[in-house]
């Protein structure tokens, strides 16, 4: 929020100004996150969001390979406007896992 405040002997000056009444940012809803995944994944691999299961492994289920799974990452940090961890993004295997592994980005 901005206030204008009188500013030295002359003119007045906008600054931004904490509001103590203004609601705290609030954390990405898990569901949102899970939604947004989802979105990536139907998207990247060009299947339908209805094939996308929390459960669903990326591999075996969802038939990504290892250029759909740096796609998948890709897409994650762009959707989010996140940087995830490579190495350990590697170890993501499921829909829900990367729900999991977002959440902890957000």
């Amino acid at each position: 929020m901005l206030y204008t405040i009188p500013a030295a002997v002359h003119g007045t000056a906008t600054l931004p100004i904490a509001d103590a009444f203004a609601a705290p940012e609030t954390p990405m809803e898990r569901n949102e996150i899970q939604e947004r995944v989802t979105s990536v994944v139907a998207r990247v691999l060009a299947i339908s969001p209805t094939e996308v299961l929390p459960d669903s492994n990326f591999v075996f289920d969802l038939g990504a390979d290892s250029m759909a799974s740096i796609e998948l990452m890709a897409g994650f940090e762009e959707e989010f406007d996140i940087e995830m961890d490579q190495d350990r993004a590697r170890e993501v295997q499921t829909v829900e896992g990367a729900v999991e592994f977002i959440s902890h980005y957000l």
